[in-house]
């Protein structure tokens, strides 16, 4: 009998971490997710002299529940320099991102970047930008 009550004690211990574990992640992740609003996704520079380097910030708002952390950007060329902040913000908050485009090729561009942060769908924002280039 008291083997018994020795398998009971232990199968209630048991059940109620199990219980106490699944009450703490849902507790934890209540679809509280981040979520990144740009005011404008795409600019135009209009027309800009070779070799002139321009720039551009893009501002954004956290409109999720959870902070948001940009891990990383991803420009679709070396002529194309973001600079971000890399610390966490929180719900409700604003920030910039600023994109300097290095003008050194002659004609029209049209080039992306690619913001990586902590959505849902783990999925980037795409930014894009676009001018022509003009000689002297």
């Amino acid at each position: 009998m008291n083997s018994k009550i020795k398998k009971v004690s232990f199968l209630i211990t048991i059940l109620v971490l199990f219980f106490s574990l699944f009450m703490l992640k849902n507790k934890y992740s209540k679809n509280k997710y981040s979520k990144i609003e740009f005011e404008e996704n795409n600019f135009d520079f209009g027309n800009i002299k070779k070799n002139q380097a321009v720039k551009k910030y893009f501002v954004y708002k956290n409109i999720g529940e959870a902070p948001i952390l940009i891990s990383n950007i991803q420009s679709s060329c070396g002529c194309t320099i973001p600079i971000w902040t890399e610390e966490e913000m929180d719900s409700g908050k604003r920030d910039s991102i600023l994109i300097q485009y290095d003008s050194k090729k002659v004609g029209k561009f049209s080039k992306s970047v690619y913001v990586h942060y902590n959505s849902k769908k783990n999925k980037p924002y795409k930014l894009i930008i676009r001018g022509f280039v003009y000689n002297d």
